[in-house]
């Protein structure tokens, strides 16, 4: 019998461990078969002695040697038995994934197109027409052929007077919230992906695309299509952000205006009062909230919804000076309202004055009281100067408690000529977003319905075409 050297090695290290052990063993008998059965003389105790002390060194070389070589063979046949089965099972393995991989989709339509590559290819052109033919693939292309430009995704920009203004926001903000450019990226799902590759589960698409691309659709729509989604979504993002920042504040300031317009019509009798009033002096344009016309004399009123949560307070300094005061110590100044109210205050007392002496021959002067009426109750005030600044509820306790200086007479006049020279409220520029948006989400709901209808269709095309592949291989074989 032939055996390997390792074989040989390992039995040759084996039988002289035995050896060794046996050896010991034997030793260790005698001894005690001397010690039992033999007489106690000087001879039976040297030899007894020398038969234990080579026994004990038997088994001495055997615990310190032999054992060691026994456990480091032991180890080394583990590692090798180990190093089999790893193997073995590497083996079984690759032989599986062979398996899969002959038995995978796209290897089997491969083998097929290349052991029968014209009538593969003839299939495959056949199903490519009657799918496209089926799902009208010429019409569910026209919508991505649509181009947005540049201008659509900028705001457009209008003129509106600050009631116009206020209601366009709001109208704009509501509206905004229906238009969700995720909810597009969500449905097209990366769809169009066919562009992008040649073949799905082994079925080339040249075929599919041979009836797309003469209808002048291509990869650049529908790489139009995401770049246009992206700029949507930006452009959505930039409205949002306009339309919170104006209802913020200008909604703070109309809801001010508002609530001093119900403070003044509850005292309709005790005067005349006018809201949005605009003048021109001289080429001048001069606005005031309000003007009241009274036996107490003429009041204009600028409302200031200032801080309404209460995150500042308002210094007003003896020279004049507005500012912010916060908690924290710090101080920001801010423009001065009064020094513009004055300002306006001078125009329109000379307009009254001069349109009352032409139409009434009496060359009197109405003066006009300045009011700043602060529109909320949770900013803190302090006012150093003499300028009358006040709650809205502390209007009608002011006014009335001013000496009469105007007739009946000269209360109807003034109005009058207030009424006749008012002109409209003067228009600011304003951002619009609508209908840019909603054109823009409506164009891209169309392109990604017709992105998914073409994925519908690309999907079928694979998968008749593989039962095609199929039915080919097998009448080849049975012929």
């Amino acid at each position: 019998m032939n055996l390997s050297p390792a074989v040989k090695e390992v039995l040759f290290q084996r039988g002289f461990v035995l050896a060794l052990k046996g050896f010991g063993v034997y030793l260790l008998f005698k001894f005690i078969y001397l010690l039992f059965f033999s007489f106690w003389d000087s001879a039976f105790i040297y030899f007894a002695f020398q038969y234990a002390f080579y026994g004990v060194l038997g088994l001495m070389a055997y615990v310190i040697v032999g054992k060691p070589l026994l456990d480091v063979l032991n180890e080394e046949k583990a590692i090798q038995e180990y190093q089999q089965e790893e193997q073995r099972q590497n083996e079984v393995r690759v032989q599986q994934e062979r398996i899969i991989y002959e038995n995978r989709v796209d290897v089997r339509m491969k083998k097929i197109l290349e052991t029968y590559p014209e009538e593969a290819n003839e299939t495959l052109q056949t199903v490519a027409n009657q799918v496209f033919a089926k799902h009208n693939g010429i019409e569910n292309q026209q919508p991505l052929k649509q181009v947005l430009s540049n201008d659509t995704f900028k705001p457009k920009t209008i003129r509106v007077d600050n009631d116009e203004r206020f209601n366009r926001i709001q109208s704009e903000a509501r509206k905004l919230e229906k238009f969700l450019p995720d909810e597009i990226k969500r449905q097209s799902n990366n769809g169009g992906h066919w562009f992008n590759v040649s073949d799905s589960e082994g079925i080339p698409l040249e075929f599919m695309l041979s009836n797309i691309i003469p209808e002048e659709l291509s990869k650049r729509h529908i790489d139009a299509f995401y770049q246009e989604l992206t700029a949507y979504q930006a452009f959505r993002e930039e409205a949002s952000l306009y339309l919170d920042k104006e209802v913020r504040v200008i909604g703070a300031g109309v809801k001010g205006e508002n609530r001093v317009n119900e403070e003044l019509e509850m005292y309709g009798k005790a005067w005349n009062a006018f809201s949005n009033i605009r003048f021109e002096v001289n080429g001048q344009s001069v606005e005031s909230d309000n003007i009241i016309v009274s036996k107490k004399g003429i009041f204009t009123i600028e409302a200031k919804n200032y801080s309404p949560n209460g995150t500042y307070g308002i210094r007003i300094t003896k020279d004049g000076q507005w500012l912010k005061t916060f908690s924290n110590g710090r101080v920001e100044p801010m423009n001065n309202i009064a020094s513009q109210s004055n300002r306006h205050v001078a125009y329109k007392q000379r307009l009254i004055s001069d349109k009352y002496e032409a139409k009434h021959g009496d060359n009197k002067f109405f003066h006009i009281q300045p009011l700043i009426v602060i529109a909320n109750d949770t900013v803190q005030v302090e006012n150093k100067t003499d300028m009358p600044i006040m709650r809205i509820s502390q209007i009608y306790h002011h006014i009335m408690s001013q000496p009469d200086i105007l007739t009946e007479d000269e209360i109807a006049k003034v109005s009058e000529i207030i009424k006749e020279n008012a002109l409209p409220p003067k228009k600011y520029p304003l951002d619009c977003y609508f209908p840019g948006i909603e054109t823009i989400h409506d164009t891209l709901t169309k392109k990604v319905s017709a992105i998914r209808a073409l994925d519908v269709m690309f999907d079928e095309y694979v998968k008749v075409a593989q039962q095609e592949l199929e039915r080919l291989k097998m009448e080849r074989n049975k012929g």
